[in-house]
């Protein structure tokens, strides 16, 4: 009876904080090593508990990124989209991607290849591609382990999206709607075109829009009210609000974490930025870890 009991007991211990050998070896086919090395994730966790946000170039392998980059630029092409050129309203619609509303809160192309009505999808394009990075990787349980182990926070639920910001159209606007209760933990992969040094400063310093600001949300309205101008103003301009703004650059992962007083945005994507602003937009729902524990145990060990 006595080791019946004590099997129980194991049964019933809480699985790892953090990532596994296997777990490695799974992420390892998708994520670039140096994120998954002991000492450089205690690093960025040391940058998240300090600042609540990280961003992680070069997120995934070269090859993989590759393959992506390849593939927006084509669709870009396709579509007549970015550098100057003026884009027609239905850009980009169709195999698998469809226009999201209401334009007074957003617009946008959100991949959905279960949607009848957006078409059949195109299997070698960056939608497709997005969407199996986000059941292959980040969707998978070794991925939530390891953003426990990068963040301090252990994801419990989690949604997310492929989107598409195409020049001279798309955007987000911060509202109220978009406030949440519990905590969240927003990770977005996002993928432009910034090869050249013309190119990489144009989304750098946030000349023609695309990137993702984090603002304070007040009762009154007023902060919803300046980031809807926000969307349209001038990169130069500054904004007391702002509490985080974060580059489109590519192939870089955004960690951050989100509590129930911050609206965000996208920044409208000038038609002239070299391409299209693609990303895939996760937020788990997340609580915090108590790591005194395991610490305990370990020293115990010793």
């Amino acid at each position: 009876e006595k080791i019946e009991e004590e099997e129980e007991e194991e049964e019933e211990e809480e699985e790892p904080l953090g990532p596994d050998e296997d777990d490695l070896a799974y992420l390892s086919r998708w994520v670039n090593p140096e994120y998954l090395v002991p000492e450089n994730v205690a690093r960025i966790r040391a940058k998240m508990e300090e600042d609540s946000s990280v961003q992680m170039r070069e997120f995934l392998k070269p090859e993989l990124a590759n393959a992506i980059r390849a593939a927006t630029r084509a669709e870009d092409a396709r579509d007549a989209l970015g550098r100057g050129a003026i884009p027609a309203r239905t850009a980009g619609v169709g195999k698998g991607w469809r226009a999201i509303g209401p334009t007074h809160k957003q617009r946008f192309l959100r991949f959905d290849d279960d949607d009848d009505d957006a078409g059949a999808p195109d299997e070698a394009g960056a939608g497709a591609l997005l969407r199996k990075l986000r059941a292959d990787v980040f969707a998978s349980e070794a991925f939530a382990r390891l953003l426990t182990a990068l963040t301090g926070w252990r994801p419990t639920a989690h949604k997310g999206d492929v989107r598409r910001f195409r020049p001279g159209l798309d955007y987000t606007v911060a509202h109220h709607g978009i406030l949440t209760v519990d905590p969240r933990l927003d990770a977005t992969l996002c993928v432009v075109d910034d090869e050249g040094e013309d190119d990489a400063q144009a989304w750098d310093f946030g000349e023609c829009g695309g990137f993702e600001c984090y603002i304070a949300a007040d009762e009154s309205g007023v902060a919803s009210a300046a980031a809807t101008a926000e969307v349209y103003k001038a990169a130069e301009e500054d904004d007391e609000d702002e509490l985080l703004s974060v580059s489109a650059t590519f192939n870089t992962l955004s960690l951050v974490a989100r509590d129930e007083g911050l609206m965000r945005f996208v920044k409208y994507v000038s038609h002239l930025a070299p391409s299209s602003r693609w990303d895939l937009a996760m937020q788990y729902t997340v609580v915090a870890v108590d790591d005194s524990d395991s610490e305990d145990d370990e020293d115990a060990s010793e």
